[in-house]
Formats: structure tokens, C-alpha cells, sequence
């Protein structure tokens, strides 16, 4: 697999004029709460465009308030 970070996912998409339209199916939603700030969710995501399905799974911390995901992780399946 491949490590991206938040700097590698912006120059992604810096200087693309074009419009990205993909459309995402969610199953098996499940979440765990680990802690009162820290939660685990995992689903599964089938892509239309690429006709690929994908487990997922991110760990969510809230702060001030506000919950933002700390760990992502989606791994290509069938």
C-alpha cells in the first residue's frame, strides 16, 4: 500500500480545473467507542467508477467540541 499525508492529498488536486464526479456506495457501517473522546469506525465502499470495493477504517478524536478523524486506512478487497 501507499502512505499519503494532508500536504500529499492537496497537490493532488492543485491546478486541476477539471470536475471530479464519483459516486460512492457505504455498507456495513459500524462504529466503537473507545474512549469518550476516541471512536472507531469501519464500512465498506464500493466505487462506481472503478467497480472496486474497499474496507475502511478511521479512528476519530474530538477536540473542542469537534470530532476529526486521526487515522484513515482503506484497503482494496473483493
Amino acid at each position: 500500500g501507499n502512505t499519503y499525508n494532508k500536504e500529499d492529498q492537496l497537490a493532488a488536486f492543485k491546478g486541476d480545473n477539471h470536475e471530479r464526479h464519483v459516486v460512492y456506495q457505504l455498507s456495513n457501517f459500524d462504529m466503537t467507542q473507545l474512549a469518550a473522546d476516541v471512536a472507531h469506525v469501519t464500512y465498506k465502499v464500493f466505487n462506481e467508477q472503478t467497480e472496486q470495493y474497499s474496507l475502511r477504517s478511521s479512528i476519530w478524536r474530538e477536540y473542542n467540541g469537534k470530532w476529526q478523524m486521526f487515522f484513515h486506512q482503506g484497503t482494496v478487497t473483493r
